[in-house]
């Protein structure tokens, strides 16, 4: 099971009014395990609720807006990488990120 429907099957979502969504992974209810957090806006949020087929957060507020979140760890990280850019070399990786060894995010 990949990480976006185990927490669509056994998560939690909460909304507040200051914009943020929080997620939690309810897999064992004596340990729960806060997953993501993440600010969508100023504005508050009253709802949210997973689609049942994909891994998707809906949420809805004050600014008469629905905005769909995909929880698909996997995917979201493909997406990023397909729409990133150019890889980051070694030597950039050695400019900004000395004191970490070299791996690039992404696949090249």
């Amino acid at each position: 099971m990949d990480p976006g429907q185990q927490v669509q099957r056994l998560g939690l979502a909460a909304a507040a009014g200051d914009g943020a969504i929080w997620l939690w992974n309810l897999g064992r209810p004596r340990s729960s395990v806060l997953t993501a957090t993440w600010s969508t806006a100023n504005d508050a949020l009253y709802t949210n609720g997973f689609t049942r087929a994909r891994s998707i957060l809906v949420t809805g507020g004050v600014g008469r807006e629905v905005q769909l979140w995909n929880t698909d760890v996997g995917q979201v990280i493909d997406g990023i990488c397909a729409t990133a850019g150019t890889q980051i070399t070694r030597a950039e990786w050695q400019q900004y990120l000395p004191d970490r060894q070299h791996e690039p995010p992404c696949d090249p």
